[in-house]
């Protein structure tokens, strides 16, 4: 795929081709039978406590001048798609107010939201990425579609954007020099990994193969729902668990020790706990989940690094474990996928992969219901403090970041469970719609998941917040 291009009938804009793989992650949100929503765009959101200069009464109006200039720097996040459906676009601000136009459709403070999850519940589909800033809860909320970034670059994002707040002399965003962030403007994974548009027969072969695992959804164990098959989603819910540290401390040494990842151990604990809480009739079915990885390890400078946390540099593929299976065997089994992470011919044969998966979709267009899976994955993050930090800028003038998250619309009857640690705490954030299941089914599964965790790598203290 080209990079962007001037746009031969509009000034000031340019354009590129959706590659395959934003391609996909397009025609699967738009699946959902939803009017005014559309499925996995992300959310994002931290609760920030400013110090020193910088007051509470200041936080909104910096936060929205730094905004402005993360724009110049990451302006991937100013991209849409364009009235052809098939491409990016993206607007230089001109003179005549462009810029401001933007910030009235990106930026915005909220002063009746409780917090930031009241706000998801509500949220609705953007043109660009967007920042609510909630006042009553001190909260940043991102939200973007998942085609312009991925479950990392949202937090590195806030990273960048956490920095420049703490810089108490902004420049007018008007005053920079427009027009050089088009550098800067991100491309897609198949142009920057160099995937070839015609791979060798083995790597077209292991792309068909990844696309195959799909099937494994098929069959596949689920929670119950409330509601029927013609019932419409509702709002994306979260339901949150966080162990205390000591508990956090005594699962990363056990994992540790057993010789396997958190991610592993969790994604082994949320298969118990679908069998823990599906229907007698179902507890016999297989569990399918999603093995997700970053392209970004993979990648050239800089975009391995958080220059450009608005792309799209994520994939993923189904596997599934046997209820017949001991928690500790589907760990180590999670744990091998993880450890081999994502070979070079799987890399080079990523068109195929992706591109079959929009052969599928595209005939399909919209849903008329939401689908029957009702399965919960999960996804993990890792360690925050990886891609961001817990505090920015000084005593004089500067934020402390109280906690993290972030999740993903949710249309349908799955959900899925978001694993982070951040100040040491491990948590569980689990996302759903409210049309098919309710927050103490879900708490009650959080639940499940962690008691799962706890009792098979024998910790015994823990705490819930």
């Amino acid at each position: 795929m080209p990079p962007y291009t001037p746009s031969p009938s509009k000034p000031h804009q340019h354009t590129r081709p959706l590659g395959p793989n934003e391609t996909f992650i397009k025609l699967n949100a738009n699946l959902s039978p939803s009017l005014d929503r559309k499925d996995w765009y992300i959310n994002s959101f931290a609760t920030l406590k400013p110090h020193g200069s910088l007051t509470p009464s200041l936080l909104p109006a910096h936060l929205r001048k730094a905004w402005a200039h993360l724009r110049f720097q990451q302006p991937s996040i100013a991209a849409y798609v364009a009235p052809d459906n098939k491409s990016l676009a993206y607007d230089v601000p001109d003179a005549s107010g462009g810029l401001d136009e933007w910030l009235r459709e990106s930026f915005s403070v909220d002063e009746e939201a409780e917090n930031a999850s009241e706000i998801v519940k509500t949220a609705r589909v953007p043109k660009y990425w967007t920042c609510t800033f909630v006042k009553k809860s001190s909260e940043v909320l991102c939200f973007t579609a998942h085609w312009r970034s991925d479950g990392i670059g949202v937090l590195q994002l806030f990273d960048a954007l956490f920095k420049l707040v703490a810089e108490p002399e902004l420049s007018e965003p008007s005053a920079l020099p427009w027009g050089e962030e088009v550098g800067r403007l991100a491309p897609s994974i198949e142009n920057i990994a160099q995937i070839p548009e015609h791979p060798s027969k083995e790597q077209e072969e292991l792309g068909r193969k990844c696309f195959a695992t799909f099937g494994l959804a098929e069959g596949a164990v689920g929670i119950p729902c409330i509601g029927d098959e013609d019932t419409m989603p509702g709002g994306t819910c979260i339901a949150k668990t966080v162990l205390d540290e000591e508990s956090t401390a005594e699962v990363v040494k056990k994992c540790k020790k057993l010789g396997v990842s958190v991610t592993s151990a969790v994604n082994a604990s949320v298969a118990a706990a679908n069998w823990q809480f599906a229907s007698e009739e179902r507890k016999d079915e297989h569990y399918t989940s999603t093995a997700r990885f970053s392209f970004k390890p993979y990648l050239p400078p800089p975009y391995n690094g958080p220059s450009y946390a608005s792309a799209l540099l994520t994939t993923g593929w189904m596997v599934a474990v046997s209820p017949t299976e001991s928690w500790e065997a589907h760990a180590r089994y999670y744990n091998s996928i993880y450890r081999a992470g994502l070979s070079q011919d799987f890399i080079n044969g990523y068109r195929v992969y992706a591109g079959a998966l929009c052969d599928v979709l595209a005939p399909i267009g919209k849903a008329d219901k939401a689908g029957p899976g009702s399965g919960i994955d999960s996804s993990s993050i890792g360690v925050v403090e990886k891609q961001m930090g817990r505090e920015y800028g000084n005593e004089d003038w500067g934020l402390e970041v109280l906690d993290v998250g972030e999740g993903v619309e949710i249309l349908g009857r799955q959900g899925v469970v978001f694993v982070w640690t951040f100040r040491g705490r491990l948590t569980l954030s689990t996302v759903f719609n409210e049309a098919f299941h309710g927050m103490a089914q879900m708490e009650e599964f959080n639940k499940g998941v962690k008691e799962s965790l706890l009792r098979e790598l024998g910790v015994v203290q823990w705490a819930l917040e």
